[in-house]
């Protein structure tokens, strides 16, 4: 994910240009697989994918594309700056599941928009055909 948004929801962790910078070595023994997860609307997120992109050009890998899904434990649970990323109500539905109730994601007219936004900034770096999968 977009740096901004690792120093909100992943603290402690190695920056982002640390994990980028490890992947040659790593791929020297293993193949690297990125997983763009959460990706998470919010004002000005193609262009921090963007910037993202452009420190991941020229490594070759696969990768996995999840958009947010939050829930009511988690919005109780977490800081007012995580809620500001992904607590947004008014562009998210109610999603059922069997492992938590109160589930939510974006709407799916909106994904369905933002994953064609996503995929349309995605190849202009990478081939379309190293997305594994995106939802």
């Amino acid at each position: 994910m977009p740096q901004v948004y690792s120093d909100v929801l992943e603290p402690n962790t190695d920056k982002i240009t640390d994990r980028i910078a490890a992947i040659p070595k790593l791929q020297q023994q293993f193949e690297v697989h990125i997983n763009f997860s959460p990706i998470v609307y919010h004002p000005g997120w193609l262009a921090e994918y963007d910037k993202l992109f452009k420190q991941l050009q020229g490594i070759d890998f696969k990768s996995e594309c999840i958009f947010l899904t939050y829930n009511n434990v988690q919005h109780e649970r977490n800081t007012d700056a995580v809620n500001a990323l992904c607590w947004k109500p008014e562009i998210q539905e109610h999603k059922n599941s069997q492992y938590v109730d109160g589930n939510i994601r974006y709407q799916w007219q909106l994904k369905n928009e933002m994953i064609c936004q996503f995929k349309e900034l995605y190849q202009n770096y990478f081939s379309i055909k190293s997305i594994r999968y995106i939802f």
